[in-house]
């Protein structure tokens, strides 16, 4: 289990460094177009960073498919619900690392331009991408764990597209109305991710049966 989180760790900052940079960057963009027509909705921009994380964990997936990587874990004492709690991990690693990325941007652009930090908004784009970032992982990494990624990786994209056109403007208005803090908010999308990453093992073991 070490050994592929080492590997999941290793491969974000080897293939992923541009994706991670680009959060930091879109963190400083934030406020300086908050203002401006260019801005349309915090949900949104906060959507396109979720899909990026997907993304960064799909081209994770199938570039273990077209490296062989399954013939090598044939031959090592590996059990397929390690892979996927391996999954969940980098998943949840990224997640953080974005977050982290977006608000210190954010902060630093806030400091330079109006020197104070508007807490408000730091918590309302940390609490979108954790949210964006949650209902992606948990809606369709059981789906690719179910049918595997030929055949679950287009049915996959097509909800991600779905859920693009529907609900990002939807969040703002969710988040508005939590009645709880963000810290128990964060505890309680942890607990979600958990339940998924159980349920993904047993769809895994059952396409393995």
């Amino acid at each position: 289990m070490k050994g592929l989180i080492r590997k999941e760790w290793y491969s974000l900052w080897s293939q992923y460094r541009i994706h991670m940079l680009a959060m930091f960057g879109l963190g400083i963009l934030l406020p300086i177009i908050k203002n401006t027509d260019f801005f349309f909705d915090e949900s949104l921009w906060m959507y396109c960073a979720g899909i990026t994380i997907f993304y960064i964990l799909m081209h994770s997936i199938e570039y273990e498919k077209t490296s062989k990587w399954g013939m090598y874990r044939a031959a090592l004492p590996i059990k397929g619900r390690e892979i996927i709690f391996s999954k969940y991990i980098f998943g949840f690693v990224i997640m953080l690392s974005a977050s982290v990325l977006l608000v210190a941007g954010s902060m630093l652009c806030q400091m330079m331009i109006m020197g104070k930090i508007d807490t408000y908004f730091i918590r309302h784009i940390a609490k979108n991408i954790w949210f964006t970032s949650t209902v992606n992982m948990t809606i369709v990494f059981p789906i690719l764990c179910r049918y595997g990624y030929d055949k679950g990786g287009s049915i996959v994209w097509l909800i991600i597209c779905i859920m693009g056109f529907t609900y990002p403007w939807k969040i703002k208005q969710f988040l508005l109305n939590l009645p709880f803090s963000t810290i128990t908010f964060f505890i309680l999308l942890f607990i979600i991710w958990c339940f998924s990453g159980v349920l993904s093992c047993k769809l895994y073991e059952k396409r393995n049966d």
